[in-house]
């Protein structure tokens, strides 16, 4: 076999800049041995790949890193800390509210109950549980559940300044929905669909109802429980965030209706509709 090594340093000083051409080999590879392949293998680059960061390099550090699903995921709970878990906006109360990942963190911490449109119908029924409805009132008076009682947790912006028609702007840039802002007789309205009493049995639902569920889970002969990425922090919703503001309010009794008045109108349990 031939075997022919050049190495050739260049070095310009003066320019910072430094070539190394380290090794050329020509040679017959059935006769290299263990020995000289480990020695060969040695002079090549070496990456360091306990540091994927660092193995990718300035660009990746620079451009990159900070736009990464875990990179903005630890800047919003750290922005959320700062605050105490609200997000707050140029709008003052009207807009604020608590961060959706600290209500899922508050909720599942608290072991926050859920029940079925069919359950939900029977307390409502026999008197043992208030059922609450926290959509919209506009929404409320088109369909609503038998023996719904109705605490938007939102309402249609209301007034005429200059914010209120910022807002409306806003909306209509971005959806074809009516916009919104906080209603700030939510807890008065609950309180008065439960007597007074927040010991009550209040149970809570809206369109869709959401979930704290981070996985999803699949029955019959092939039972699979599997992470869901998009479900992070479970998927929010009225209802839940209602939830969180009663609890937070001394509301000892808050149980959530799954998938809220869709779910019920689909099981076929009454409902009310004023047009009709």
């Amino acid at each position: 076999g031939v075997c022919v090594r050049a190495r050739i340093r260049v070095h310009f000083e003066r320019g910072k800049c430094c070539v190394a051409l380290r090794c050329m080999e020509v040679l017959t590879t059935s006769r290299l041995s263990d020995h000289r392949a480990f020695e060969i293998a040695s002079l090549q680059p070496q990456r360091d790949h306990s540091n994927p960061q660092k193995q990718q390099g300035w660009f990746y550090k620079t451009f990159v890193a900070n736009q990464t699903m875990e990179a903005k995921l630890q800047k919003f709970k750290a922005d959320v800390a700062a605050r105490r878990g609200y997000v707050g906006s140029w709008f003052d109360d009207s807009f604020r509210y608590t961060a959706w990942v600290e209500v899922h963190r508050k909720l599942t911490e608290r072991n926050l109950q859920s029940i079925d449109a069919e359950t939900a119908y029977k307390l409502a029924k026999t008197g043992e549980a208030i059922l609450l409805d926290v959509r919209e009132a506009q929404d409320f008076e088109k369909v609503h559940a038998e023996n719904a009682h109705n605490a938007p947790l939102f309402r249609l912006i209301q007034g005429n300044d200059l914010k209120a028609n910022m807002r409306r702007l806003g909306y209509a840039l971005i959806t074809d929905f009516s916009g919104t802002e906080r209603n700030p007789e939510f807890i008065t309205q609950a309180l008065g669909a439960a007597c007074g009493d927040k010991s009550k049995n209040i149970l809570v639902m809206c369109s869709i109802g959401g979930t704290l569920l981070t996985y999803v889970e699949r029955t019959g002969l092939k039972a699979k429980r599997f992470a869901d990425p998009e479900r992070m922090f479970g998927r929010q919703s009225r209802s839940l965030k209602a939830i969180y503001e009663l609890q937070e309010l001394g509301f000892k009794n808050v149980i959530h209706v799954n998938g809220g008045l869709n779910e019920w109108v689909h099981q076929g349990f009454p409902s009310v509709e004023p047009g009709f």
